[in-house]
């Protein structure tokens, strides 16, 4: 669970049912992308950049559905399915939209909840058959072999533990600029 203290092909979901992980994928794996959206003008260049970079994986025997957390009261449903339906090669897609008001920028207590709220929710929305979740927000700019990538460093990294035996369950990248 995220706190903060301190410091068809698209549905639009009120409840979720979980799909149960099917036996003919043990050579495969599944990602889900999950995209935090608060401004309708990134939705179009996302989707040309995840159709990129997704494509870019097709010999890596990865599969991958789209999460879309709509954080923004002035976007609609339709602004979103409009763009999914250019991209018709993009994966599944699921949006969940919190109908909240836009948070004002210098209140970073607010929207550090907001955000914390908002991955609480998404946990609650992805795929059981999930193996991996990519985050990528929605003023990131994702070049086309970022998603394969971070598919080379997982195999790399499948070997590695922590100092307590635990297999390595997180790669992450920041976007700089």
């Amino acid at each position: 669970k995220w706190s903060h203290q301190n410091n068809a092909r698209t549905t639009i979901m009120e409840e979720y049912a979980q799909p149960i992980r099917r036996p003919d994928r043990a050579n495969m794996s599944h990602i889900t992308i999950l995209i935090p959206l608060t401004r309708h003008w990134r939705v179009a260049p996302l989707c040309e950049d995840l159709l990129a970079a997704i494509h870019d994986t097709k010999r890596t025997n990865t599969t991958f559905d789209l999460l879309w957390i709509c954080d923004n009261n002035q976007i609609s449903n339709t602004q979103i399915t409009n763009e999914l339906d250019k991209n018709r090669d993009l994966p599944e897609s699921t949006i969940i939209h919190t109908k909240q008001k836009p948070l004002p920028r210098w209140n970073r207590q607010l929207r550090r909840q907001r955000i914390a709220d908002n991955y609480n929710l998404a946990a609650k929305h992805i795929p059981q058959e999930s193996d991996y979740v990519l985050i990528i927000e929605d003023d990131t700019q994702i070049p086309k072999w970022t998603i394969t990538d971070i598919l080379k460093i997982r195999e790399h990294a499948k070997g590695f533990h922590d100092e307590n035996e635990l297999p390595i369950g997180i790669i992450s990248g920041v976007q700089v600029g």
